[in-house]
């Protein structure tokens, strides 16, 4: 029992043990959906507003303080009254706005420590199940065939893999590391290399690594000794720095020395088609730039220019697909507003970063930067961390909440809700 009260003097009743086996649970079920299907997401809303309901005046006072991460989907029951198919964008929306509340509601009340316990076991359980499965995809645009498993396709094989790396390495250096926790690192740690390089992802490789090389680069300099001030100026420095650096690499490096590196390395210069998709889904932004085409409204089977993507990856018409970028996703499905609403969430994560650095970072936060920043990396080439009943929407938001200050331990609210 955590001794601890709210500003008002009053005792919270869920800081109790069993918290870690649900959020285990809730856990696997959102990694588990490609396996159960719909029965996977019921047992999980089931579970989740049951959690939401015993802890509702706390869940509240969650989502005033954490509302930013509640204006996309907001933002898109709003697009219903444009959209191009108004009903899928009211039941992905509904589904993104309750999918992020029960994520708010267990990362405001639930301890680190727990949520990393709780996320480390179930992810060693479900990549324990990946192994029995010969669920394989071939890539078109390579013709190389990469095992799937239970994940569904590459880039969640791949994005879970590395998760559940940094989750396991966290466990062994934030943990008091008793016996079973020490074998649970070491089980998560060999099943998430394995199950890693099944997936032979080149652009989830160049990220996870770069960002893993850049988190400990500012651990190292969070705890040095130096003044607040000089750290907020040289901190202010680095991304105008390497911003520099990437534009120098861009204007000296052309499309054919790059086109050859890609095809040395067996890779689609393409980027596995994705700037086709970028191309053609652009097409449709001078229409409706304001406010989109209605959330999850571009990738159906009345819509031309989606039914040319799928033909291009030869996929059957209306299966699932995306835009393998979160801001073009933004900008098709919702418009201006989508995309600078995602730029906010994004900007506000990265102020919770430099405060982090410039003050003190724990190993614990230096594992959320982590997580946080393979999120903002992914987003150029994948969506994510926008998606309902996703493990990763649940990754950013943990990141983004914890960066942020926006947890109970850290405010100590509730409201006094009267029904």
């Amino acid at each position: 029992m955590v001794n601890v009260m709210d500003k008002h003097g009053y005792k919270p009743m869920f800081f109790v043990k069993g918290e870690t086996p649900l959020v285990a649970l809730l856990i696997i079920l959102l990694l588990g959906s490609l396996l159960l299907g719909t029965l996977s997401i019921v047992i999980f809303l089931v579970v989740g507003i049951l959690f939401v309901l015993t802890r509702f005046s706390y869940v509240v006072a969650g989502c005033r303080i954490n509302w930013p991460l509640l204006i996309f989907p907001l933002l898109g029951l709003v697009s219903v009254l444009w959209a191009d198919f108004p009903a899928v964008a009211l039941r992905h929306s509904l589904q993104l706005l309750v999918t992020i509340i029960l994520f708010i509601g267990v990362i405001y009340t639930v301890s680190f420590e727990k949520i990393l316990l709780g996320v480390t076991i179930s992810i060693s359980i479900i990549m324990f199940i990946n192994l029995f499965s010969d669920n394989t995809v071939t890539i078109f645009f390579t013709g190389e065939i990469v095992k799937v498993g239970i994940f569904g396709s590459k880039n969640n094989i791949a994005g879970v893999a590395s998760t559940a790396m940094l989750c396991g390495i966290a466990v062994f250096l934030v943990l008091k590391n008793s016996v079973v926790q020490r074998i649970l690192t070491l089980a998560c740690v060999l099943l998430a290399g394995s199950t890693f390089l099944q997936a032979n992802s080149l652009g989830t490789t160049v990220i996870v690594l770069l960002f893993i090389g850049i988190t400990f680069f500012l651990y190292s300099y969070s705890n040095i000794t130096k003044s607040v001030s000089t750290k907020s100026i040289q901190l202010l420095i680095l991304p105008v720095f390497l911003t520099i650096v990437l534009i120098f690499v861009i204007l000296i490096v052309d499309y054919n020395t790059y086109e050859n590196f890609m095809y040395s390395i067996g890779k689609d210069p393409t980027l596995t088609g994705r700037t086709r998709i970028w191309s053609i889904v652009m097409e449709s932004f001078p229409q409706h730039m304001w406010g989109g085409v209605g959330l999850r409204s571009y990738f159906q089977v009345d819509n031309i220019n989606a039914i040319e993507i799928w033909e291009a990856h030869h996929k059957e018409a209306g299966s699932r697909f995306g835009f393998h970028n979160t801001y073009i996703m933004g900008l098709i499905e919702l418009g201006v507003l989508g995309f600078l609403m995602i730029c906010f969430l994004f900007v506000r994560g990265f102020q919770g970063v430099a405060r982090t650095v410039v003050f003190h970072m724990t190993k614990a936060k230096a594992f959320l930067i982590c997580i946080f920043l393979i999120t903002f990396g992914k987003t150029f080439i994948e969506v994510t961390a926008f998606a309902e009943f996703s493990f990763s929407t649940f990754m950013f938001c943990w990141s983004w909440i914890v960066l942020t200050q926006g947890t109970y331990l850290d405010k100590g609210v509730r409201i006094r809700v009267v029904l």
